[in-house]
């Protein structure tokens, strides 16, 4: 995926690490980047804004987590949004089981916190 000019959303109930995801993406030269608090927050976005490129989702977060947001985006009917690629992120164990899950509903890839911001920068052009 190209990083430059895309539109990608943080869901991340962290302020620091929110605001750590946001900076580091429009230094890489992402053309508009929207924030959620929760699940029930990026869904609200998402629906709004169907031509998002991609979702960063945190795991763990209260009123509708990361894999419960995940699982929604895949069974979407519209076809736009069902298609979005999504990148999760979790510091919760177990991360075998977290892995498998994610990637099992269709996550783009799945990354560890902590983790350095090469290796997001680099999971995104992957993509």
């Amino acid at each position: 995926m190209e990083i430059k000019g895309s539109k990608v959303l943080v869901v991340e109930d962290g302020n620091f690490d929110r605001q750590f995801l946001v900076e580091l993406l429009k230094e890489e030269g992402v053309k508009e980047v929207f924030t959620a608090r929760n699940g029930l927050e990026g869904q609200e976005i998402i629906l709004k804004n169907e031509d998002l490129d991609l979702v960063i989702s945190d795991y763990n977060m209260d009123k509708l987590d990361g894999m419960q947001l995940l699982e929604w985006l895949r069974k979407n009917v519209n076809s736009k949004i069902n298609k979005i690629l999504f990148i999760m992120i979790t510091a919760a164990p177990p991360y075998d089981r977290i892995y498998g899950k994610a990637k099992e509903i269709g996550a783009s890839d799945v990354l560890f916190k902590p983790f350095r911001s090469q290796s997001l920068i680099d999971a995104i052009n992957d993509l």
